[in-house]
C-alpha cells in the first residue's frame, strides 16, 4: 500500500516531447507541441507513480481551435478513472471532448457541459489484457477574438466525484497536469 502526500508548490516532473511541429490546415501556420507533467501528489516512498500529462500547444494569433492531448504516464490499470478539466475560460472555450485513441476500449463517458471544472471519466468491468500508456482524451477549444498573446493554463486533476480505482476497488493517486495554450 503506498501513502500519499499533498504538495502545496508545483513542480516540473518531467518534459516529455519537446520540438515536435505539426503543419495546420494553412500552410503558413505551425503548431508546435510539448508535453509537461507538474507533479501536485508526490508518494512518500521514491516508487514510480502515473500522471496525467497535458500536451502544451503554441500557436499564432488569430488561430480559431487547437487540439490538447492528455495522455497517461506509467498506468497501473484502472477500473475507473475520473477527471476534471480546468481552463482560462476568459480566453478559451471548449467546443469537444474526444475519447482518446489509445483507451477506446475502455467506456468512456463524456462531461454533462464543456465548462471549465468539468468531468469526464472511464471505466471496464475487468481490467483489459494489456494495459498501456498514452493518449487517453483529446480536448478542442476555440480560442476566443478577444484572446491576447499569452499563456492559457489547461489542468487535468483527478476528479473527487469517482477519482481512479484499480481491479481490487483500492484508489490509485494520478499526479495532475498542467498544459498550456501559448498565443503569440
Amino acid at each position: 500500500m503506498k501513502i500519499y502526500k499533498l504538495l502545496v508548490c508545483f513542480t516540473i516532473f518531467a518534459v516529455l516531447l519537446t520540438g515536435c511541429e505539426k503543419k495546420s490546415g494553412n500552410t503558413n501556420d505551425t503548431v508546435t507541441t510539448n508535453f509537461e507533467v507538474y507533479d501536485l501528489e508526490q508518494p512518500i516512498n521514491n516508487d514510480r507513480y502515473p500522471s496525467f500529462a497535458v500536451e502544451t500547444i503554441t500557436a499564432p494569433k488569430g488561430k480559431q481551435e487547437v487540439v490538447v492531448r492528455v495522455s497517461l504516464i506509467d498506468n497501473p490499470g484502472f477500473l475507473t478513472l475520473a477527471m476534471d478539466i480546468t481552463y482560462d475560460y476568459e480566453n478559451l472555450s471548449l467546443v469537444k471532448v474526444v475519447n482518446g485513441s489509445d483507451y477506446g476500449g475502455y467506456y468512456f463517458v463524456g462531461p454533462k457541459n464543456l465548462q471549465s471544472g468539468c468531468t469526464v471519466s472511464w471505466f471496464l468491468p475487468e481490467l483489459p489484457e494489456k494495459i498501456v500508456d498514452g493518449n487517453i482524451l483529446e480536448l478542442y477549444f476555440a480560442i476566443k477574438d478577444n484572446a491576447e498573446s499569452g499563456s492559457y493554463p489547461i489542468a487535468i486533476t483527478r476528479s473527487q466525484n469517482g477519482g481512479i480505482v484499480d481491479q481490487f476497488k483500492n484508489e490509485i493517486i494520478f499526479n495532475n497536469a498542467v498544459g498550456y495554450i501559448n498565443i503569440n
